[in-house]
């Protein structure tokens, strides 16, 4: 198990570049995480550096097909 702690959530501006938590200047790494409705996904921002993990508000649907 990891210890980075829980996903926080973010609102972002006209760019995510800089990790909040440790100031990494070089972007982030996607994650999936699913809805609380299980009716999609959810974009889960990683910081390549910390590990720290944010949601940003995103969501896919899941394919029904």
């Amino acid at each position: 198990m990891d210890d980075v702690g829980p996903i926080e959530d973010l609102s972002i501006g006209e760019q995510l570049r800089v990790c909040p938590g440790c100031g990494y200047l070089r972007g982030f790494h996607l994650s999936l995480g699913q809805t609380s409705s299980r009716k999609g996904y959810k974009i889960i921002v990683v910081c390549p550096n910390c590990g720290a993990r944010y949601d940003i508000g995103l969501k896919i649907p899941k394919d029904n097909g």
